[in-house]
């Protein structure tokens, strides 16, 4: 099999279409860091267990909800970092890899929750991943209750190698000032949000997530994802 890393694309249209091409493939992720009272933010550990998702599974959630999958296979990476989409065939440029369909798609919209989208008004739009991790977080307290379930399940259950959850030295370390100053002042943002604005919403009539607190972790750990 051969990897598709630098031979394919998405391209929005009502569907999302994966085509093989020469372009290479992007994953974006927002970079974050800060400290609290000079400690850093820490990674999200679930006090429940949590089974790992099947990627064989997720595929067949897509099929499902009328989407394709044409001669590409999810593998783990040889270096271990994770997983990778490769090639099972000839592929000819141009050609339709994947097709996601609207309702694979997870984002909000005006049919969501009237308390989820009152709390993503409350976020700046240039900060768009942090109005998904809201929508992310209460479709993953849903559980196996939720139509994106099988999605949720394959999303990383942690980060690692990103500054959000660097200490402070190895962030220092990095010597280049744009970078661990956008860090600091996203992340600052971000524990102020969660402080004042998720801290005490369980129990209240805005709260969309049936009474789960949500703290800087949760929130940081779905930002990133």
């Amino acid at each position: 099999m051969q990897g598709l890393c630098a031979n394919c694309f998405v391209r929005a249209v009502p569907a999302y279409t994966a085509q093989a091409s020469g372009v290479a493939c992007l994953a974006s992720a927002a970079s974050l860091c800060a400290f609290s009272q000079g400690q850093p933010l820490r990674h999200l550990h679930s006090s429940s267990a949590r089974q790992p998702g099947s990627p064989a599974v997720l595929a067949q959630w897509i099929l499902e909800q009328g989407g394709a999958v044409e001669g590409t296979a999810v593998q783990p990476v040889g270096d271990g970092t994770g997983y990778g989409l490769w090639s099972s065939q000839e592929l000819e440029r141009g050609q339709q890899l994947v097709l996601l369909p609207k309702q694979c798609q997870l984002t909000y919209d005006k049919e969501s929750k009237p308390e989820l989208l009152g709390l993503i008004e409350q976020v700046p739009q240039e900060l768009w991943g942090a109005r998904l991790a809201l929508q992310v977080l209460a479709h993953r307290i849903q559980g196996a209750d939720s139509v994106f379930s099988s999605y949720i399940q394959n999303l990383p259950v942690g980060v690692s190698g990103i500054p959000m959850f660097f200490a402070r030295e190895p962030l220092r370390a990095i010597e280049y000032a744009p970078v661990t100053q956008q860090v600091s002042m996203r992340c600052q943002w971000l524990l102020h949000f969660a402080r004042e604005a998720l801290q005490s919403l369980p129990g209240t009539p805005a709260d969309p997530f049936s009474g789960t607190l949500i703290d800087a972790n949760a929130f940081g750990t779905a930002f990133l994802q």
